[in-house]
C-alpha cells in the first residue's frame, strides 16, 4: 500500500490531539502540555494547508486575511470589550501582541478553512456555504468556551459567556469565510473534516474528563 497525505494527516491528528487530551486529563502534565496549545495549532494549520491541492497566490491571499482579520478582530475585542463582551487572554497561548496572542490568528485560520472544506462537500451555493460554515464555526465555540476557560486560555468578566461572543462569532466567521470562499473555490473535504472532527474530538473529550 502507497502512503500518502490522505493516510498521514489523520494519524497525526489522531495522535497529536489525543496526546493532549490524556496528558491535560492528567493534573501532573497538565501545565507543561497546555504549554505546548501554539505548537499543537501551528502544526494543525500546516497538515490543513499540506492536505490542500497546491498554495496558489489566492490561497496565499486567503490565508493572510483569515489571520489579519481574525486577529485584528480580537485586538478591538480585548481593548473595548464592545465586540464579544469583556475578556482577557491567559499564558497558555504564547506571547501576545496588544494582549492577543498571535496564535489566535492561526485559530481562526484552521477554523476558517476547515469548516468550509467540510460543508462544501454538501452545500455548492457559496452564500449558503459561507453561513452553514460559520454556524459550524459557533457551534464548536460553545463546545471550546467551558474548556478554554478551565484551563485559563481567556476569561471572562461576567460569569457565564455572554450571548454576544456567539453573535460575534457568527459575524466575524462570515467576514473571514466570505473572503475564503471567495479566493479559494474548493478546499480539501477529507483534510477539513480531519482537522474540524480533531476539534470536535478534542474538545468534547475534555469537557467530559477536567
Amino acid at each position: 500500500m502507497i502512503v500518502t497525505k490522505n493516510h498521514i494527516i489523520p494519524i497525526l491528528l489522531f495522535v497529536f490531539y489525543t496526546v493532549g487530551i490524556i496528558g491535560i486529563s492528567i493534573p501532573q502534565f497538565r501545565l507543561q502540555v497546555i504549554g505546548l496549545t501554539p505548537l499543537n495549532l501551528l502544526l494543525t494549520a500546516f497538515l490543513m494547508l499540506w492536505g490542500m491541492n497546491g498554495l496558489s497566490m489566492k490561497v496565499f491571499y486567503a490565508i493572510l486575511f483569515s489571520f489579519l482579520i481574525g486577529y485584528t478582530i480580537e485586538v478591538f475585542g480585548v481593548a473595548s470589550g464592545i465586540l464579544f463582551g469583556e475578556y482577557n487572554y491567559g499564558k497558555p497561548l504564547g506571547w501576545k501582541f496588544l494582549d492577543v496572542p498571535v496564535i489566535i490568528g492561526v485559530n481562526w485560520l484552521i477554523l476558517s478553512f476547515s469548516s468550509l472544506g467540510f460543508i462544501g462537500k454538501f452545500i455548492i451555493n457559496p452564500w449558503l456555504k459561507v453561513v452553514f460554515a460559520s454556524l459550524l464555526m459557533v457551534a464548536l465555540d460553545i463546545l471550546i468556551e467551558p474548556v478554554a476557560i478551565h484551563l485559563d486560555f481567556w476569561t471572562w468578566a461576567e460569569t457565564d459567556v455572554p450571548f454576544q461572543n456567539y453573535l460575534m462569532w457568527f459575524i466575524a466567521a462570515l467576514g473571514i469565510n466570505s473572503i475564503v470562499c471567495f479566493l479559494v473555490k474548493e478546499i480539501d473535504f477529507k483534510t477539513s473534516a480531519f482537522v474540524f472532527l480533531s476539534q470536535v474530538y478534542f474538545f468534547t473529550f475534555l469537557n467530559l474528563t477536567i
